[in-house]
Protein backbone atom coordinates (compact mmCIF):
# COMPACT_ATOMS: atom_id res chain seq x y z
CA UNK A 1 0.00 0.00 0.00
CA UNK A 2 2.79 2.42 0.90
CA UNK A 3 4.58 1.65 -2.39
CA UNK A 4 1.42 2.58 -4.30
CA UNK A 5 1.08 5.75 -2.25
CA UNK A 6 4.66 6.77 -3.11
CA UNK A 7 4.11 5.97 -6.81
CA UNK A 8 0.91 8.06 -6.73
CA UNK A 9 2.85 10.98 -5.29
CA UNK A 10 5.44 10.47 -8.04
CA UNK A 11 2.71 10.58 -10.68
CA UNK A 12 1.46 13.81 -9.18
CA UNK A 13 4.87 15.42 -9.62
CA UNK A 14 5.46 13.91 -13.07
CA UNK A 15 2.69 15.53 -15.09
CA UNK A 16 3.35 15.99 -18.79
CA UNK A 17 2.18 19.05 -20.66
CA UNK A 18 0.60 18.84 -24.10
CA UNK A 19 1.95 21.23 -26.70
CA UNK A 20 -0.82 23.61 -27.62
CA UNK A 21 0.35 23.80 -31.26
CA UNK A 22 -0.35 20.07 -31.72
CA UNK A 23 -4.02 20.58 -30.92
CA UNK A 24 -4.50 22.98 -33.86
CA UNK A 25 -5.83 25.74 -31.60
CA UNK A 26 -9.23 24.19 -31.11
CA UNK A 27 -10.67 26.07 -28.18
CA UNK A 28 -13.19 23.38 -27.18
CA UNK A 29 -10.55 20.69 -27.13
CA UNK A 30 -8.29 22.85 -24.98
CA UNK A 31 -11.12 23.36 -22.50
CA UNK A 32 -11.74 19.61 -22.33
CA UNK A 33 -8.02 18.93 -21.85
CA UNK A 34 -7.85 21.48 -19.03
CA UNK A 35 -10.92 20.01 -17.33
CA UNK A 36 -9.46 16.51 -17.64
CA UNK A 37 -6.25 17.74 -16.01
CA UNK A 38 -8.24 19.21 -13.12
CA UNK A 39 -10.23 15.99 -12.74
CA UNK A 40 -6.99 13.99 -12.77
CA UNK A 41 -5.47 16.16 -10.05
CA UNK A 42 -8.62 15.92 -7.92
CA UNK A 43 -8.82 12.15 -8.39
CA UNK A 44 -5.17 11.70 -7.49
CA UNK A 45 -5.64 13.82 -4.39
CA UNK A 46 -8.64 11.75 -3.29
CA UNK A 47 -6.82 8.49 -3.99
CA UNK A 48 -3.79 9.71 -2.08
CA UNK A 49 -5.96 10.57 0.92
CA UNK A 50 -7.78 7.23 0.78
CA UNK A 51 -4.55 5.27 0.47
CA UNK A 52 -3.02 7.17 3.36
CA UNK A 53 -6.12 6.42 5.43
CA UNK A 54 -6.09 2.74 4.48
CA UNK A 55 -2.38 2.36 5.20
CA UNK A 56 -2.85 3.47 8.80
CA UNK A 57 -2.54 0.56 11.24
CA UNK A 58 -5.79 -0.83 12.59
CA UNK A 59 -5.68 -1.70 16.30
CA UNK A 60 -8.57 -4.17 15.89
CA UNK A 61 -7.37 -5.83 12.68
CA UNK A 62 -8.75 -9.25 13.59
CA UNK A 63 -12.41 -8.26 13.70
CA UNK A 64 -14.54 -6.57 11.10
CA UNK A 65 -16.03 -3.21 11.85
CA UNK A 66 -19.79 -3.17 11.94
CA UNK A 67 -22.44 -0.57 12.43
CA UNK A 68 -22.87 0.15 16.10
CA UNK A 69 -19.65 -1.58 17.13
CA UNK A 70 -18.41 1.15 19.43
CA UNK A 71 -21.67 1.68 21.27
CA UNK A 72 -22.29 -2.06 21.67
CA UNK A 73 -18.75 -2.49 22.99
CA UNK A 74 -19.35 0.31 25.47
CA UNK A 75 -22.65 -1.20 26.58
CA UNK A 76 -20.96 -4.57 27.12
CA UNK A 77 -18.47 -2.89 29.42
CA UNK A 78 -21.21 -1.01 31.25
CA UNK A 79 -22.97 -4.29 31.94
CA UNK A 80 -19.80 -5.76 33.42
CA UNK A 81 -19.16 -3.02 35.97
CA UNK A 82 -15.98 -4.62 37.27
CA UNK A 83 -13.78 -2.39 35.11
CA UNK A 84 -16.09 0.63 35.43
CA UNK A 85 -16.65 0.75 39.18
CA UNK A 86 -15.20 4.25 39.50
CA UNK A 87 -17.26 5.70 36.65
CA UNK A 88 -20.74 6.92 37.24
CA UNK A 89 -23.67 6.24 34.95
CA UNK A 90 -23.87 9.83 33.69
CA UNK A 91 -20.28 9.73 32.43
CA UNK A 92 -20.94 6.47 30.62
CA UNK A 93 -24.13 7.77 29.03
CA UNK A 94 -22.31 10.91 27.90
CA UNK A 95 -19.52 8.80 26.39
CA UNK A 96 -22.11 6.59 24.68
CA UNK A 97 -23.82 9.63 23.14
CA UNK A 98 -20.48 10.97 21.92
CA UNK A 99 -19.59 7.63 20.35
CA UNK A 100 -22.94 7.49 18.59
CA UNK A 101 -22.37 11.02 17.29
CA UNK A 102 -18.94 10.00 15.99
CA UNK A 103 -20.44 6.94 14.29
CA UNK A 104 -23.10 9.10 12.66
CA UNK A 105 -20.48 11.59 11.46
CA UNK A 106 -18.39 8.77 9.98
CA UNK A 107 -21.42 7.31 8.21
CA UNK A 108 -22.29 10.75 6.79
CA UNK A 109 -18.70 11.20 5.63
CA UNK A 110 -18.75 7.79 3.93
CA UNK A 111 -21.99 8.67 2.15
CA UNK A 112 -20.64 12.00 0.94
CA UNK A 113 -17.41 10.35 -0.21
CA UNK A 114 -19.36 7.75 -2.19
CA UNK A 115 -21.37 10.55 -3.80
CA UNK A 116 -18.17 12.41 -4.75
CA UNK A 117 -16.66 9.26 -6.26
CA UNK A 118 -19.82 8.56 -8.29
CA UNK A 119 -19.88 12.15 -9.53
CA UNK A 120 -16.18 11.95 -10.51
CA UNK A 121 -16.86 8.76 -12.46
CA UNK A 122 -19.83 10.37 -14.24
CA UNK A 123 -17.79 13.48 -15.04
CA UNK A 124 -14.93 11.37 -16.38
CA UNK A 125 -17.31 9.37 -18.56
CA UNK A 126 -18.92 12.54 -19.89
CA UNK A 127 -15.56 14.08 -20.70
CA UNK A 128 -14.39 10.92 -22.43
CA UNK A 129 -17.60 10.90 -24.47
CA UNK A 130 -16.93 14.50 -25.49
CA UNK A 131 -13.44 13.56 -26.61
CA UNK A 132 -14.65 10.65 -28.74
CA UNK A 133 -17.23 12.70 -30.69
Amino acid sequence: MLKRLHSLKGMKNNTKCIDSSSIDNENNLMVVVNVLREVRVATMSILESLMALMSMPNPNATRKSSKGYFSSKLLMRVNSLSSWEKCDAMTLQCANKRLEAVELAIENFEGELECIIRRLIRTRASLLNLLTY
